[in-house]
């Protein structure tokens, strides 16, 4: 599905910075019983798709489409959107697991909350066919002004987290549920080469180092930040600055000014994605300035702003230090931006 607001956008950011201090949401409730699939497997794909270290099967007849960002499509209806197949790979730190149920709360939270007009119905974590232990939610959100049905599995692979993200409408007839979790079913973890036998050798005498860890530069920061932001937002939908102390990040999804200017006017679902999107600003904001924080730069403000994306001179909503302190479609301006 087309990503075309920021709050849409800023669900895979969600990802990106669970692992960085987000705390845990609410406790897990009860997922019904596995259904069985109903797709042999001759109507699966019969080439092995393969995403880092994970192998999965789709049927034959879904198109595959790749984005500039390497997250792969599928569509079972051909070209229509009403359902979709998102396999994505969201940057985590090393020795995330989907296991960590704090973690797989706050990726949860991150994806429902940041959705317009959420309904969650599930969250719990499974086994698949193959033995594979995964984390799995289900919610109704509007998107792009449409409903959709949600539905999402996380698996642990080699390099982190690996996410197969599949909406449908609820009015498709006939469904392709099934199908989703005969996907689901089908991933293993790829073989791996039997390493050959190699000489013991002698560790060697290490150095003793010092007990305290050592804080990364501002540059290295600045580096990470633009990583984060790179692999959940796409190099042109972002830039990032810094001048002494102060990094600011301006952020723009197409639309999002069309949307302000909307919700201005009183469209109540664009005052109510709009609202949603910048209650995902703040906790974006804080996790960035926490990620700061724990590379050791407490001295580092942060800015992140949302702008015009006909005229990015045009700032439309401002969040610092966990505030919002200007949000021109609810009439605040702490900054006294254009008096």
């Amino acid at each position: 599905m087309k990503k075309c607001l920021l709050s849409i956008l800023l669900v895979s950011l969600s990802f990106a910075l669970a692992s960085c201090g987000s705390s845990s949401g609410s406790a897990a409730t009860e997922a019904p019983e596995t259904v069985s699939t109903t797709s042999s497997e001759a109507e699966l794909e019969s080439g092995n798709k393969t995403v880092r270290n994970i192998v999965y099967c789709v049927p034959i007849e879904w198109k595959e489409t790749t984005n500039d960002e390497g997250t792969v499509y599928y569509y079972p209806t051909g070209n229509s959107m009403d359902a979709q197949l998102m396999v994505m790979t969201p940057d985590v730190d090393p020795g995330t697991t989907i296991t960590d149920e704090a973690f797989f709360h706050s990726c949860v939270d991150g994806m429902v909350n940041s959705s317009e007009k959420s309904t969650e119905s599930t969250r719990s974590m499974e086994t698949n066919a193959n033995g594979l232990p995964y984390g799995y939610v289900e919610f109704s959100a509007y998107i792009n002004n449409a409903p959709f049905n949600v539905y999402t599995a996380l698996f642990d692979c080699t390099d982190g987290i690996v996410g197969f993200v599949f909406t449908q409408s609820p009015d498709l007839t006939p469904g392709y549920l099934d199908d989703y979790r005969t996907v689901i079913d089908s991933i293993k973890p790829e073989e791996m080469p039997v390493a050959e036998e190699s000489p013991v050798e002698e560790p060697a005498q290490e150095e003793p180092q010092s007990s305290e860890p050592s804080a990364l530069s501002v540059e290295e920061c600045e580096s990470i930040l633009r990583s984060i932001l790179t692999s959940s937002f796409g190099e042109d939908n972002y830039s990032l600055s810094r001048d002494e102390n102060v990094i600011t990040i301006n952020m723009w999804g197409n639309g999002v000014s069309a949307d302000a200017t909307l919700a201005m006017y009183g469209n109540q679902d664009c005052i109510n994605s709009w609202n949603n999107m910048m209650d995902q600003m703040v906790s974006v904001e804080k996790s960035l300035l926490q990620t700061l924080a724990d590379a050791g730069h407490n001295e580092l403000m942060l800015i992140l702003n949302v702008v015009n994306d006909a005229n990015k001179d045009n700032i439309l909503a401002c969040v610092s230090a966990g505030t919002v302190i200007y949000d021109a479609v609810n009439n605040i301006n702490l900054l006294g931006i254009g008096e």
